[in-house]
């Protein structure tokens, strides 16, 4: 045995089910209708709101930073890490940050019409940005994971095979 700790299923689930929630949750912040009708349709109509989407969105990118660290011990490539907590800023800044400056009632009634309202097209297409750095940072960290696991078994099946 190598020494390395086996990665628990939470260590390996976490990043990811952290980027989509932070994905999905930027979307309602957005007012992307698809996003906001999924929230609705499942009864979820409390997202709509950006009192509710703020404090939410900060907990999924943090849980998605937090997932990323645990990967990190895994695989020591700290560029995984980097990108996910640049792009964790990144979004929550120009969403609640750059792209409400100016816009002091940001949670209205119909959010997805404010959103549209809120935001221009330059700023969406910058957190658009930011959320695929987020996901391909995430792949870039299920990447390094397997590579780990693979040099770590590898050692053992050469070793093995001399015998």
């Amino acid at each position: 045995m190598t020494g390395t700790p086996v990665q628990s299923r939470g260590e390996r689930w976490l990043p990811r089910i952290g980027a989509a929630a932070a994905a999905l949750t930027t979307l309602c912040c957005l007012g992307v209708t698809a996003a906001v009708s999924l929230a609705t349709a499942v009864g979820a109509t409390f997202l709509t709101e950006d009192s509710t989407l703020r404090p939410l969105l900060i907990v999924t990118l943090a849980v998605t930073a937090v997932g990323c660290a645990l990967t990190f011990w895994r695989h020591r490539n700290p560029g995984p890490l980097l990108l996910t907590v640049a792009a964790a800023v990144w979004i929550y800044a120009f969403v609640y940050v750059v792209a409400t400056s100016g816009h002091p009632d940001h949670d209205a009634p119909d959010h997805a019409a404010a959103a549209h309202g809120a935001f221009t097209s330059e700023h969406r297409m910058v957190i658009w940005l930011g959320l695929g750095v987020l996901v391909a940072a995430q792949l870039w960290d299920v990447t390094r994971v397997r590579r780990a696991r693979q040099s770590q078994h590898l050692p053992l099946a050469t070793t093995a095979a001399t015998r």
